[in-house]
């Protein structure tokens, strides 16, 4: 076998690694995952393919978000591209100082202010349908 045969894939698959590494680690992804990683695994239904903005780096149709009584769940998926270094997270709604109404270029977005760490993260108002009632007065925006 050619050894560039045996570098191209095993230098992609390094790379991507590594990519992901400074994706989490720059966001704050790896800072969320210290504090709230969801180690009960969520089993209920899920909105797939959403987007959202962690910290300074945006997840474009690749976020998979719940809401619970507990408090918000997220994980990037699909589980084959995105398994490293992105643990699944268990915000609890104690954890959210506010919510307030913002845009990100031209779409409408909710930004959620965490206690600790100061990690904002930004969703589309749809994604966040049916947190209004675990929320109560931090809610500064309307949904929409």
């Amino acid at each position: 076998m050619e050894p560039l045969a045996l570098f191209l894939p095993i230098s992609f698959i390094g790379s991507w690694i590594a990519a992901l590494y400074l994706i989490a680690r720059v966001g704050g992804w790896q800072k969320l995952a210290e504090k709230y990683a969801d180690t009960d695994a969520y089993t209920g239904p899920w909105k797939g393919w959403q987007w959202g903005r962690i910290g300074s780096i945006s997840y474009k149709q690749c976020l998979w978000i719940a809401i619970d009584f507990r408090g918000l769940h997220l994980k990037t998926g699909p589980i084959f591209l995105f398994p490293f270094f992105h643990k699944p997270l268990l915000i609890p709604w104690t954890a959210i100082k506010s919510v307030e109404a913002s845009n990100y270029w031209w779409m409408k977005t909710l930004a959620l202010k965490l206690n600790e760490p100061e990690v904002e993260i930004m969703l589309a108002p749809h994604a966040l349908m049916g947190a209004d009632q675990f929320l109560g007065d931090k809610l500064g925006a309307r949904f929409s």
